[in-house]
């Protein structure tokens, strides 16, 4: 990037990070932080930029006259403001505006504006709310079924290549921008995915994620129904964004854990390791909340607010993606609700008997019938079974 002060200013005005960043509210105040100590010289030129940015205001976008009208005003308006010498000033800004409408006017508008991050809600609320067959579906509306114990499913850098389990399932040309695959996990399976800027995801039994094969706009957006763990690979100024119905979790590269579950309107997310920033949706004052890692965020449904707390061995919140559950003085009630979800099945505790806790190490590899025996034993309970329906009570 050029150094010169209204060269700079240009840049940062036709610099699609710059644009994606500044005009997204709940990222621009940490990554002008970042720009201003990256360029410590060129604070002011920076300030100049991110005004004229965030001062064109009108809905109208598909009208060029008055599109570029806005835009010539506003770096009119701060050339007047910006510096006592007036003739200077304009001629600096009539040198940014040449180029900027120049831009405008070869069709490329679109660049002052952050690229439409619904679309990709827009896209999951148009498939079924429930859970359909289990497998990955291609934007093509292929889908392939997920057979192997261990399920992996790795994506080319292009997203041009799928691989399941080592072998090549699927080569076509890169794909479009606008497409997203689904990947549904079977219950009782975890599959583990590497996406194609190497991010991994730990996607839990029943959970349904919906991504593209390859990142190709400014952030990187997934959207989660369910639960999943995951190790983001760090790309500069390209932000990765888990979005879910309540709450976006926005990152650069860390270590995180998010649960996404409509039915029971709980979502959360806990950090393990870097730092996130969460955003409610539904709430009045488009609140943000950074994360510490071993710190839990979670949407308050009462207050419409994001409500953190610290969070003893995180590590063991995360031990299904290993394949087994890791247990220190957990609830009954709260272990038998993850069992539940993790195989699809129904099991009843007599409300006297929810107080009760136990540690151990449950094999999530076992049939269902195998690991909730292994908690009877721990509990010191009777486990019984009709077809799916699961029994707890006390030991005669």
């Amino acid at each position: 990037m050029k150094t010169e002060n209204w060269n700079f200013i240009t840049d940062l005005l036709l610099d699609d990070s710059f644009i994606s960043n500044v005009t997204d509210s709940s990222l621009s105040r940490q990554y002008v932080e970042v720009l201003k100590k990256e360029y410590p010289d060129k604070k002011k030129e920076i300030e100049i930029a991110l005004s004229i940015i965030k001062g064109i205001k009108i809905e109208d976008k598909s009208s060029s006259i008055k599109y570029k009208q806005a835009i010539w005003d506003r770096i009119k308006e701060k050339a007047a403001l910006t510096n006592k010498n007036r003739r200077k000033s304009i001629t600096l800004f009539i040198g940014i505006a040449a180029t900027v409408l120049l831009i405008i006017g070869l069709g490329i508008s679109s660049v002052f504006y952050f690229t439409d991050n619904e679309k990709i809600e827009q896209y999951a609320l148009k498939l079924s709310s429930g859970i359909s067959t289990p497998g990955l579906i291609l934007s093509d509306g292929q889908q392939l079924s997920i057979q192997g114990e261990q399920p992996t499913i790795t994506y080319s850098e292009d997203g041009s290549k799928l691989i399941i389990d080592g072998s090549l399932k699927v080569q076509k040309t890169a794909p479009r921008e606008d497409a997203y695959n689904q990947l549904i996990a079977p219950y009782g399976k975890t599959i583990t995915l590497t996406l194609s800027d190497g991010t991994r995801v730990w996607v839990s039994s029943g959970s349904r994620l919906i991504y593209p094969p390859s990142f190709n706009r400014k952030v990187r957006e997934i959207y989660l129904d369910g639960e999943a763990y995951f190790e983001v690979a760090s790309v500069k100024n390209k932000p990765f964004i888990v979005k879910t119905e309540k709450m976006d979790t926005r990152v650069l590269g860390t270590k995180f854990y998010v649960q996404a579950y409509a039915k029971e309107n709980k979502y959360s997310t806990l950090l393990l390791e870097g730092k996130v920033m969460l955003s409610e949706k539904k709430g009045k004052s488009n609140h943000e909340v950074a994360l510490k890692p071993g710190q839990q965020g979670y949407v308050n449904q009462n207050q419409n607010d994001i409500r953190i707390n610290e969070v003893d061995n995180p590590e063991n919140k995360i031990s299904w993606i290993h394949g087994y559950f890791r247990l220190e003085n957990e609830r009954l009630d709260q272990l038998l609700d993850r069992i539940a979800k993790y195989y699809d099945i129904k099991i009843t505790l007599p409300e006297s008997l929810t107080p009760i806790v136990i540690s151990g190490k449950l094999d999530l590899k076992e049939n269902p019938e195998t690991v909730l025996n292994d908690i009877a034993v721990l509990a010191n309970l009777e486990l019984t079974q009709e077809e799916k329906k699961y029994f707890f009570k006390k030991m005669k």
